[in-house]
């Protein structure tokens, strides 16, 4: 969500453009009902310049109004499913039994996917507000360390797919109103845009953990004045000394405790999400196989204007469902990623850096720690 870190002033690097998408992130999550929490959003929208992001830091808090506004779409949903039922059995008497048997189960099982989805998020919203609180904490601890960075990281996960997604699904509604009926459209449209945004959403707060690890890695890579890239390594360098070994041992402490956190928190973010995800994959899998069914059998049918737009609204549904699933899982391999670029940097350190043997030790400590996360 975050483009730049800085240690000395994170909210100079924090742009009106990063405001702004994480308050148009915030609306839409709302109004899908993906955010029942609380966030103070005159703390993004009011500049602050000059003072320390630790002292200023972004909150969310339980919310009954949004918990209630779940609840709400909970029963709007499940009205609309029993009217759309007797509207099937009703009005589609001359479709084969199979279709309408698969067709209404499918329907039910998107709807249940989104219930199951909005009741996780209402019970579990205090989680995902620890989270919140841990990410802070862990911009303290590294605010802390002496060795300062200011590093620019340029997500363009964020502002290229969250906005690519954002078309698609905005594309894929046009679509589907031009196509069907006004009825037809919660049906098609709700089940695809809950369960997409909701992998999305899961994938920018593990970008979160990202541009953090990225942050701890330079760091542990400062330490020793060594290149901040460890893609590029010479076979032979000459060893430097550390430039202050208290100052080393102090900043170790705390890339220790901050990357402990952050691994508290892939656990904690991968437990919150983990019951929604699996039935978002579930549930994707079976309507995906279903619409490529239909698709494929429209093929035989007569050529006509309403089965291209069909074919094109199908199309922008798998386009933003993969969309969806390719920014998920590339972000949980950077994750990982980054992971072992922790421990390639302290093997770095290690390798061209002089120090006594206190510190060598307890580098040598932080390191097991940090690997055994």
């Amino acid at each position: 969500m975050e483009q730049t870190f800085s240690s000395r002033n994170y909210n100079s690097n924090f742009s009106w453009q990063n405001r702004a998408l994480i308050i148009i992130q915030y609306i839409l999550f709302k109004i899908v009902g993906l955010s029942p929490w609380a966030l103070d959003l005159a703390q993004i929208v009011k500049k602050r310049g000059g003072r320390n992001f630790s002292s200023q830091p972004i909150t969310i808090t339980k919310s009954v109004c949004g918990s209630l506004y779940n609840i709400l779409l909970m029963l709007l949903i499940i009205i609309y499913n029993i009217v759309f039922f007797l509207h099937e059995l009703t009005y589609n008497e001359s479709d084969l039994q199979i279709t309408i048997a698969v067709r209404v189960s499918l329907r039910i099982s998107g709807s249940m996917t989104i219930i199951v989805i909005w009741i996780s998020y209402i019970l579990r919203q205090k989680l995902i507000i620890q989270t919140v609180k841990k990410f802070i904490n862990v911009d303290r601890i590294l605010a802390k360390c002496c060795h300062k960075t200011n590093q620019v990281i340029n997500d363009i996960y964020v502002n290229v797919v969250v906005p690519s997604h954002f078309i698609l699904s905005f594309a894929g509604l046009i679509v589907v109103l031009k196509v069907y009926p006004i009825m037809i459209v919660p049906v098609r449209c709700v089940p695809a845009i809950i369960n997409s945004w909701a992998m999305t959403q899961y994938s920018l707060i593990l970008n979160m953990i990202i541009n953090r690890l990225k942050i701890i890695n330079t760091k542990i890579l400062k330490l020793g004045n060594v290149e901040t890239s460890i893609k590029h390594r010479v076979i032979i360098a000459d060893r430097s000394s550390l430039t202050d070994p208290k100052l080393v041992a102090f900043d170790l402490r705390h890339i220790s405790s901050a990357h402990s956190q952050l691994s508290e928190l892939s656990c904690e973010v991968s437990n919150f999400f983990g019951f929604p995800i699996l039935l978002v994959i579930i549930y994707s899998g079976v309507s995906g196989t279903v619409y490529s069914y239909f698709l494929i059998f429209s093929f035989f049918e007569k050529y006509s204007q309403e089965n291209i737009i069909n074919y094109f609204s199908v199309g922008l549904w798998f386009s933003y469902m993969i969309l969806s699933f390719i920014f998920m899982t590339t972000n949980v391999t950077r994750v990982k990623l980054q992971s072992k670029q922790t421990a390639d940097a302290i093997h770095l350190v290690l390798d061209r850096c002089l120090m006594d043997q206190k510190i060598e030790h307890q580098v040598n400590m932080i390191f097991f720690v940090l690997v055994s996360c």
